[in-house]
């Protein structure tokens, strides 16, 4: 049968098509909807998609009339964003945003010039313009203009052209002249009168369109709300191969993912070297977590800081090695959800409290393996990490961690692989994106250390593809500007399905292990548990 995947590639082979609209309850063929949407971004073809079935009601649904058990949730949607689909939420705004990309030509930047024949309609459209992110640069020419339409407290964009079109046909157009020359604007968006299609009307609506093109800019044509309009409208605009779009607000969506889509540039995934993370990982039991000392080791192969620590088997030990890190420690057992067991002393600051951390820690998880690793300090704390999605695969998160993470759940996410700029986009993605500023005095936070270890962490699980289930730093303590990041805590869930073809020998670690251990044994830090 003809399927999402097999529908988008189709159209994406096909030529003269000027825009892709694919309505998906789920997709079941990935990897041929990756290669469809991959060729569309590279060809440069807008791709508008619905994608419905998030709720369980409508997983339901699905399941019920195709049998697809697949419609993805956040994931896929990170896909298609990352390969520049722009995904809406209804019909309408489906039908609004195609057409933009269907008959707009392409922009050249990012700002956009409106006309409109009302005043109150300014301060609706200056809101309606910040909502959805479209810039509405301030014409230089303003005076010239506000001259023009002999109005001289005239606000310049957008700009109230009154009833000029009808009543001074030659000021409306000089005055749409000096709005469409303005170098900082690219798409000049009129919303004129609609009454009856007159003659005077629809020549006005000819010339406003050749003016517009004249300055090498897009014409976008607006209704001020969904209304049933005259046919001989629409046989206009098909006649100027212009967009005209209904209702305010989803006309500025529309324009805004047109910009978006004209800005943004396509991926281009450069191949890396591939690492160690399927050796460390072979020999894992799928049921379990990673032991600390070979999760250590996985993070070191991809260049992910870990905050310096040490395992320890006594009191004793546990104070040596307190000295040895440089206090404040903490003492903790290597075990999943150890706060919920109480098996986590922080800000231990001399070896008798060390000491009776180390009993203490012991008695409440028998049997784990127990560590002393140093305090960190920073100005921000972040979670980073990755996790196989069923559909789309590795997929990469960051957000605000530390406490906070479980009560905001602010994150973002990309499909791996990601370069720098995608990972700092992510960071630019989070509600908490103000505190790598610096807040109340706080220095900035070393914001290029955290796409480091995004970018790390996707490379790592592309290289240990399904033997990776997930990988969550909580928290990675980001230090003040050039001054680095430093994962404390980074439990590892091995993949339940699959293993490398070629493990290592029984009794022999991975290589990269090996390496690591040699290093701690050289710092005095013990490699095995």
């Amino acid at each position: 049968g003809v399927t999402t995947a097999r529908a988008l590639a189709t159209l994406v082979c096909a030529e003269g098509r000027r825009v892709g609209v694919p309505f998906a309850e789920g997709v079941r063929d990935m990897r041929t909807f990756r290669a469809g949407i991959a060729r569309a971004e590279q060809r440069r073809l807008p791709i508008v998609a619905l994608r419905v079935g998030r709720s369980e009601r409508a997983r339901r649904s699905i399941a019920a009339h195709t049998g697809n058990l697949t419609a993805g949730g956040a994931a896929q949607d990170a896909l298609l964003r990352q390969h520049g689909v722009t995904l809406v939420g209804n019909v309408d705004e489906l039908v609004e945003t195609t057409m933009a990309f269907a008959r707009g030509a392409a922009p050249s930047g990012d700002g956009v010039g409106i006309v409109t024949i009302s005043g109150g309609d300014c301060s609706y459209l200056s809101d309606l313009a910040e909502r959805t992110g479209v810039r509405l640069p301030e014409p230089a020419a303003r005076p010239e203009i506000a001259e023009t339409l002999h109005r001289p407290a005239l606000a310049g964009n957008p700009l109230d052209v009154g009833n000029t079109l009808r009543s001074d046909p030659a000021a409306f157009a000089r005055a749409v002249e000096l709005l469409a020359a303005d170098p900082d604007i690219a798409i000049v968006a009129p919303r004129l009168n609609l009454g009856k299609p007159s003659d005077t009307l629809r020549d006005g609506y000819r010339r406003t369109a050749a003016i517009i093109r004249e300055r090498g800019k897009a014409a976008v044509f607006l209704a001020r709300a969904a209304e049933s309009l005259d046919p001989a409208w629409y046989d206009l605009f098909a006649e100027l191969d212009v967009p005209f779009l209904h209702e305010y607000e989803r006309a500025l969506r529309a324009v805004a993912s047109v910009v978006a889509f004209q800005r943004r540039a396509p991926r281009r995934s450069a191949a890396a070297p591939r690492g160690p993370a399927s050796e460390i990982l072979a020999g894992a039991a799928a049921d379990g977590v990673l032991a600390w000392p070979e999760t250590a080791a996985l993070l070191e192969a991809y260049g992910i800081p870990l905050a310096p620590w040490e395992l320890v088997t006594s009191a004793a030990g546990a104070a040596a090695a307190a000295e040895r890190l440089g206090y404040p420690v903490a003492v903790k057992a290597a075990v999943p959800h150890k706060s919920d067991l109480g098996a986590l002393r922080l800000d231990l600051a001399t070896p008798v409290a060390v000491r009776d951390a180390f009993d203490d820690v012991a008695a409440r998880a028998p049997g784990a393996a127990l560590l002393v690793q140093r305090m960190e300090r920073g100005v921000v704390e972040c979670i980073a990490g990755a996790a196989r999605d069923a559909s789309v695969g590795p997929v990469v998160v960051a957000g605000v961690g530390g406490i906070f993470a479980e009560a905001l759940h602010d994150i973002a996410l990309r499909v791996a692989p990601i370069d720098a700029a995608e990972a700092a986009a992510m960071l630019d993605e989070l509600r908490g994106a103000a505190l790598f500023a610096g807040l109340r005095g706080r220095p900035p936070a070393d914001r290029a250390a955290v796409v480091e270890v995004l970018v790390a962490i996707a490379r790592l699980a592309i290289d240990a593809g399904e033997l990776l289930g997930q990988l969550d730093i909580n928290p990675l303590v980001v230090r003040a500007e050039a001054a680095g990041a430093v994962a404390v805590e980074a439990p590892v869930v091995p993949g339940g399905r699959g293993r490398a073809p070629t493990p290592p020998p029984r009794g022999r670690r991975p290589a990269a292990h090996r390496r690591g251990a040699r290093r701690r044994r050289r710092r005095g830090r013990s490699p095995t548990a």
